[in-house]
């Protein structure tokens, strides 16, 4: 490595490890950071201490911008006006924008109608991103971002309308379970230093109707009304807020999501594409000026400078092609390598591979520091080093134009196949198909799709309305049957793999695997993959679990209540949480397994933060059995049923007898135990219930237990100090959302609890909370306390 180079790879990797920082560095210590920076400049430029302290300087420092940008406390959990400009897109399409992370109320129908009946679907929930200048009588300094949701929303707001809305904020914050999606690291990555919720007021507003020209566009494609226009402006303009979930299945199974992101292959695509159509103009004019003078020189076309000239030219059409983007982060860093690749060609410069990328990676993290929190740069980053490998490895010096094509087609599949691993870790889910669907549709995104898209939009800024819509229906027809294409290849058996949720260890060690295998040979390779083999199959081997030993896990769902107890390879899940889908399913950290068995699902009650999920989980998996308080969960029971769960005891404590489940006294009460430890989960009971059942159990130590499942999300209505006596808990768990509206836990609760030494554990502040029991004793663990507590997860304004 080049001396000039050891800096910006040590600053690259300082960059790269303050993702997984607990702290920041204090403020104090920024003066000395520059301080120690200034002397590393002057005495050792090229030296890697430079670039580690410069490193730890500019993470700590956009690490404390990013919490500056945080909004005090004073603003949150209250209803406050706002007033700001709308910067997400309007898509009338909208059907899949968002899934709903704040509230929701609807109930999904569950097949068994004992469980729950069928309920009417609310409104539609629209999310938007809105640019806020003002907060109540404060105007800010500094604008700030801030993602809302709205329920049936009683106006149409568009990109660029200046509004006034009364909304509810709160801190970015999100559920926290195993292979969930981190909603809050997103918004880190995004700049959005809040959620919220608007609510129903006469004061809600569009102050100003404006709309940028963006949503001009999309406006005027929509009009047409073509059938496939939401996939058209993802391509055009980059807007995939239009695409159903429907859409996002066929994408995902196919392996085809990329091809829909405007991302740095397109700009390629269109890089390639204007420096043709320049060429071709030059070579005109260059054939036209030769006839009219008499002069030719067969060589025209090889000199630097006609190179020069469309490389230039091209510039600003993919800039204008960044901006119909809407400047997205992955364009803007295929813009800024554009920007190297022309200084260096213009002024004839020769810089090494490894400094050129290593330049531009350095610049990306000064212009963008936190897209590093984004899935997106890591997908492009391993794909840029994909490609440099292949590059290396399979690409020869004077290749012939057939060798080059070839070459081409060798490289998407290789890049096809050593991303079907990343895809599998973070999405579990593996396309077979992937490879053969790319290779086909390239082409005709590059050559037709592409082109086309750009074109119709510079036909609709430039007015000529006809012509755009003759080419945009001719896009329609090409859409659909590309749509018809892949609905038809994600059909066939073995079209792909979902549910692939083996441990992250297990996909770096292939994508190891292959990379050995791609390489050149050498003696030690055949030992080497074997070895690699080997420690894949002991990554994804389930050892024995002893039958004394069970698992509890509190998930995290926010308002809501949803506890998995897992014992001799079966599932209990007791509630299902509100409309979440991926809340339900991290079951030992299986996200995306829908091949195993729900053997026992038991709902307390059917309110909708404890039945919410009850739709999805039985569309989704094999639910062997389900209980409510109106079905098989009540105290005479039949004690001769088969056990609900193998290896451990059940016993139901409450209701006495089957009642509705429609209110929260009504809710079942269950004790789960085995040995000296037993959980005691209470659903929604409230003191009026606590009373009686301390009167039932006062004598038989029945309700004495391990651990208990805060009654209620720890309302003050509830875990009364005699309940809670009585029960002698050596840990509550409270299921509750992040700052939500009730106070919950109340500080009367947390009282109750303090005074009997009974530890609480919340999975607003600690995530979702695992409990491993065996006969040595049990394991508590959580988590934001013990595997996700970076500093942007933490930051807090007061």
């Amino acid at each position: 490595m080049a001396s000039h180079e050891k800096p910006m790879f040590a600053f690259i990797m300082i960059c790269f490890s303050s993702m997984f920082w607990p702290v920041l560095p204090a403020m104090s210590m920024l003066p000395v950071l520059c301080v120690l920076t200034a002397l590393c400049l002057y005495f050792c430029s090229r030296n890697w201490i430079t670039g580690l302290v410069i490193g730890i300087l500019w993470a700590s420092s956009v690490g404390h911008w990013y919490s500056s940008w945080q909004l005090p406390y004073r603003f949150f959990n209250k209803n406050i006006m706002i007033e700001g400009v709308v910067d997400s897109l309007h898509i009338e399409q909208n059907q899949g924008e968002q899934i709903n992370y704040l509230e929701d109320t609807y109930v999904y129908p569950t097949p068994l109608a004992k469980i729950k009946k069928s309920q009417e679907k609310p409104p539609a929930n629209k999310v938007y991103i809105i640019k806020i200048k003002r907060l109540g009588v404060t105007s800010l300094t500094q604008p700030v971002f801030v993602r809302v949701s709205w329920f049936a929303p009683t106006l149409r707001l568009r990109q660029g309308n200046q509004v006034q809305l009364l909304v509810t904020l709160a801190p970015p914050h999100s559920v926290l379970n195993s292979g969930d999606f981190v909603l809050q690291k997103w918004l880190a990555s995004k700049n959005i230093v809040a959620l919220g919720k608007v609510r129903a007021s006469p004061s809600n507003q569009i102050v100003d109707a404006s709309i940028t020209w963006r949503q001009s566009l999309v406006d005027q494609v929509q009009s047409i009304g073509l059938e496939h226009s939401r996939w058209i402006m993802s391509l055009a303009v980059g807007a995939r807020q239009g695409l159903t979930a429907e859409d996002w299945e066929i994408l995902q199974v196919s392996g085809t999501a990329h091809l829909f992101a405007i991302s740095g292959m397109h700009l390629a695509i269109v890089t390639g594409l204007f420096i043709v159509i320049f060429k071709a103009i030059a070579f005109l004019f260059y054939h036209l000026r030769a006839k009219l003078s008499g002069k030719y020189r067969s060589a025209f076309l090889l000199q630097r400078n006609v190179i020069r000239i469309c490389l230039v030219l091209s510039l600003p059409c993919c800039a204008l092609y960044a901006v119909l983007s809407g400047l997205q982060v992955p364009v803007l860093r295929a813009l800024l390598g554009l920007i190297c690749y022309l200084y260096l060609v213009y002024f004839s410069l020769y810089w090494r591979f490894t400094s050129v990328f290593l330049f531009l990676l350095c610049t990306f993290l000064i212009m963008f520091p936190l897209s590093i929190l984004s899935l997106s740069f890591w997908f492009s980053f391993s794909a840029v080093l994909l490609i440099v490998f292949f590059i290396w490895r399979f690409t020869q010096k004077g290749m012939s134009l057939k060798q080059k094509v070839l070459n081409l087609i060798y490289l998407q599949v290789f890049l096809s196949v050593f991303m079907l691993p990343a895809t599998a870790a973070n999405f579990a889910t593996i396309s077979i198909i992937s490879p053969v669907i790319n290779l086909l549709l390239l082409p005709l995104f590059s050559f037709v799709l592409v082109p086309l898209s750009l074109l119709s939009i510079i036909l609709l800024l430039l007015s000529f309305n006809s012509a755009a819509t003759s080419i945009l229906f001719v896009l329609d027809g090409l859409f659909d049957l590309l749509l018809s294409l892949l609905t038809f290849a994600t059909s066939l058996p073995m079209s792909g793999f979902r549910g692939l949720a083996y441990p992250g260890l297990f996909w770096c060690l292939v994508i190891v695997l292959l990379l050995f295998i791609a390489l050149p040979f050498w003696p030690q390779r055949k030992f080497i993959v074997s070895s690699l083999i080997v420690c894949m199959s002991l990554s994804i081997f389930e050892w024995p679990v002893p039958k004394h030993r069970w698992k509890m896990t509190l998930v995290d769902v926010g308002q809501g209540l949803s506890v998995l107890i897992e014992s001799e390879g079966e599932v209990l899940i007791y509630d299902t949480g509100r409309v979440f889908p991926d809340d339900i399913l991290p079951m030992g950290g299986r996200r995306g397994d829908f091949s195993f068995d729900v053997d026992t699902l038991v709902n307390s009650h059917y309110d909708n933060d404890h039945a919410g999920g009850n739709g999805f989980l039985f569309s989704t998996y094999n639910v062997k059995s389900a209980f409510g308080p109106d079905y098989g969960c009540y105290q005479s029971t039949d004690k001769n049923q088969e056990p609900w769960l193998k290896g451990v005891k059940i016993d139901v404590l409450w209701p006495l007898h089957a009642v509705s489940g429609e209110n929260n006294n009504e809710s079942c009460v269950l004790k789960i135990s085995k040995g000296e430890f037993s959980v005691l989960l209470t659903g929604d009971i409230e003191a009026e219930v606590e009373r009686k059942l301390v009167a039932l159990y006062k004598n038989t130590g029945e309700l004495k237990s391990t651990i208990l499942v805060s009654p209620h999300h720890g309302s003050k209505t509830s875990s009364s100090l005699a309940f809670v006596k009585h029960v002698q808990a050596e840990y509550a768990l409270v299921s509750s959302k992040f700052m939500n509206q009730w106070g919950f836990p109340h500080a009367y609760v947390l009282s109750n609890y303090a005074s009997i030494g009974t530890k609480v554990l919340n999975t607003a502040y600690d995530g979702s909370i695992g409990i491993e029991i065996g006969q040595q004793g049990y394991h508590i663990h959580t988590m934001r306390g013990d595997f996700l507590s970076p500093w942007y997860m933490n930051i807090r304004r007061r």
